[in-house]
């Protein structure tokens, strides 16, 4: 039979084994969120920079064996032009599905009027594949 010491020990060994398990879970989940900042961040420069081969990169590895980068390119039009992308928050839906919300700023030509700019939030789905993060398209 343990003595009161002896099980007080060992609990409080399980506790700090959790504790110690819980606290690497969440640093991974933070170096984990960084990394989707960095791919969603790249994904916008190169869409800013009217890089669609690059940002066709970003495409889940499901997509891209469905369309082609020129697929991918006709998908946008000449008429937008996006100035700027910044993301203003990032949450773990699961382990491996997240959403990302950016502030993007964009100008569009309107027939008669010209180009008209506007601000506003664009929410997007990403899913991690074998340890990478891929935009998924929706």
């Amino acid at each position: 039979m343990l003595s009161n010491s002896n099980f007080l020990q060992r609990g409080l060994s399980v506790f700090l084994g959790f504790l110690a398990l819980a606290t690497v879970m969440v640093v991974d989940a933070t170096e984990d969120l960084e990394g989707l900042r960095v791919r969603a961040e790249g994904r916008w420069a190169a869409l800013i920079a009217g890089d669609f081969d690059q940002a066709y990169g970003f495409e889940t590895p499901g997509y891209r064996e469905l369309y082609t980068a020129q697929q991918y390119r006709n998908r946008y039009g000449k008429g937008l032009r996006w100035q700027q992308a910044r993301v203003v928050e990032m949450e773990l839906k699961s382990p491996k599905v997240a959403s990302v919300t950016l502030e993007i700023e964009y100008s569009f030509h309107v027939s008669g009027q010209g180009m008209m700019s506007h601000k506003g939030p664009v929410t997007e789905t990403w899913v991690r594949i074998e340890g990478q993060w891929w935009y998924q398209f929706q």
